[in-house]
């Protein structure tokens, strides 16, 4: 009698809440995932040295994290329209250097390129570290 039970009572597998679980991990996936096009910035790094025998090269000074930016002794702000048209007039020609104070993040590094890039300053470099 009790095998006549199991033969009856044969169970199979669901697979419905298999399907249920790969459509979420799909959704989550597509949901996820950046579909944003990735944007370069060409970098060019040059010495302290380089950027002063350079007369064409001007070095700005990145002071802080919120976008406060320095040429020789006038302070901008790079999210500034009206500080980034006064630059650019300012710099017009010439080659760029950014110099980096010890304390800014690389987030607002980013951002004064990606300004300056739409300002068109096309040659831009970093200046490295010394030390």
């Amino acid at each position: 009698m009790l095998v006549d039970f199991l033969k009856r009572k044969k169970r199979s597998v669901s697979l419905i809440p298999l399907i249920d679980v790969v459509f979420i991990l799909l959704l989550f996936f597509m949901l996820s995932t950046s579909l944003q096009a990735e944007r370069e910035l060409q970098i060019h790094f040059s010495s302290d040295n380089a950027a002063q025998e350079n007369a064409e090269t001007r070095v700005i000074f990145l002071t802080s994290n919120r976008g406060t930016i320095t040429l020789g002794d006038q302070r901008y702000n790079y999210f500034s329209s009206y500080d980034m048209g006064q630059l650019k007039r300012k710099l017009t020609g010439a080659s760029v250097a950014i110099d980096i104070a010890p304390d800014v993040r690389v987030q607002p590094l980013v951002s004064l390129l990606d300004r300056l890039k739409l300002y068109g300053f096309n040659n831009v470099s970093l200046l490295e570290e010394s030390g």
